[in-house]
């Protein structure tokens, strides 16, 4: 999924926001919505998989996502299962990341949702990064990170 919708990305219009630099971090793998096979009244493969959209998406990184998988791939492949979109959303949070790369910005969690009492246990560094420079933050997430990281080896050193 992730690698058909990197190169449905390629094939936006050259002026689309969605090929700015800033929404790269919603290409990974841990951002891809979860998928099941879908069955028949029998119990039996149909030959495709319906895909969940999380609840906590924003209508930023939905309008994203759409957008690509609205683009015809460039390169189908023989391979590739159809996916279809289920009607109904999951109430999911955000998965737990150790990598930069993995874990959801800001700027895909929907503010509402977050802010549900249920929710908020989930506002953590663990599964929710800010957003980034790009998109109004003082600071990127892997410029904080790093300072962390030389802060840490310095108290070793000391």
């Amino acid at each position: 999924k992730l690698i058909v919708r990197l190169r449905k990305r390629e094939e936006l219009p050259a002026d689309s926001k969605f090929r700015q630099k800033k929404y790269d971090a919603a290409l990974s793998q841990s951002h891809m919505s979860d998928d099941e096979k879908e069955l028949n009244a029998a119990g039996e493969f149909t030959g495709r998989y319906v895909s969940y959209t999380p609840l906590y998406r924003s209508a930023e990184a939905q309008e994203f996502f759409d957008a690509i998988d609205a683009v015809k791939d460039p390169m189908p492949s023989n391979k590739y299962i159809p996916r279809v979109k289920a009607a109904e959303r999951v109430d999911v949070p955000p998965k737990i990341a150790k990598l930069l790369k993995n874990k959801t910005r800001r700027w895909m969690v929907d503010p509402e949702w977050l802010q549900k009492d249920e929710n908020r246990q989930y506002d953590t560094e663990a599964r929710i990064v800010d957003s980034g420079k790009a998109w109004g933050d003082d600071e990127d997430p892997e410029d904080r990170i790093e300072r962390q990281k030389r802060v840490r080896e310095e108290k070793k050193e000391i």
